[in-house]
């Protein structure tokens, strides 16, 4: 009997585990530990031209809401493509190639002003171009007086966040990108892609190659560490963007494979 006993609360807890109700993200907490479980919604593929694969290096990602904007990279050439998909459907609603985007290592959406902000990053480190979200043409380019490698916008601040090239710091910036504060931010010492944000959260996607692995850094805006998320996917982890607290990441894999993130406690 008492060996029943056991079995049956064993396996209680294995179901209650395995239906562990899902979570958003700005509902983190720092003493909990969490995964993040992917459900594939688009793999965006490249052209190729005699044999030869352009674009199929993915980059950052934005969102308004209603769109997904994902970049990939001919890093060839170092020009960009811009992909427009539509998030109920996962159609794509309109592509972009040849935009003087460098690296375009990360995207940011401003609503107040209606624009794509994309960091260059490589070779142009203090580069931003600014872009009509509904053409997908440039409309303009930006020379900073610091290096960014990833950029987020948070309409309720009408701020910006840009990670630092070269720390794992980011300044806090106002809507023409004048540094209003520096918070700091932990070395890893992997690999860090692009960023997020939201009104309670700051979050960086980060990807360690020597071990295969993903995670998502949790910091407040005052950049107090909250959590590390561990992401279940052995591909390397770009970027991410979230809606009404669902996550939506890019990857790469042969072009961009996006997944919804699906993010339970362990």
């Amino acid at each position: 009997m008492k060996k029943l006993i056991v079995w049956l609360m064993l396996l209680m807890t294995l179901c209650s585990c395995a239906f562990a109700e899902s979570i958003k993200i700005a509902e983190v907490q720092p003493d909990k530990k969490y995964e993040v479980e992917l459900e594939q919604k688009i793999h965006l593929y490249p052209p190729s031209e005699k044999g030869k694969r352009m674009y199929y290096t993915a980059q950052g990602c934005a969102t308004d809401g209603e769109y997904g904007y994902f970049i990939t990279l001919y890093k060839a050439v170092y020009k960009g493509a811009i992909w427009k998909v539509k998030l109920s459907d996962w159609t794509i609603e309109n592509t972009m190639y040849g935009l003087p985007l460098d690296h375009g290592n990360d995207a940011a959406y401003n609503s107040k002003k209606h624009q794509l902000v994309i960091v260059h990053n490589d070779p142009n480190k203090d580069i931003l171009s600014i872009v009509n979200p509904d053409t997908l043409e440039e409309i303009e380019q930006v020379k900073l007086p610091y290096k960014a490698y990833a950029i987020s916008y948070n309409e309720t601040r009408d701020q910006y966040l840009i990670g630092i090239s070269g720390s794992f710091d980011s300044y806090i910036t106002d809507s023409d990108f004048n540094i209003v504060k520096r918070i700091p931010g932990i070395d890893t010492g992997i690999t860090k892609q692009g960023m997020d944000s939201d009104d309670t959260y700051i979050y960086f996607p980060q990807w360690d190659s020597d071990k295969d692995n993903n995670y998502i850094m949790v910091y407040d805006w005052d950049g107090n560490y909250v959590n590390c998320l561990t992401v279940n996917s052995t591909l390397e982890i770009e970027s991410m963007f979230n809606v009404d607290g669902e996550i939506y990441i890019a990857f790469a894999g042969t072009g961009c494979k996006v997944y919804h993130g699906v993010i339970k406690e362990k």
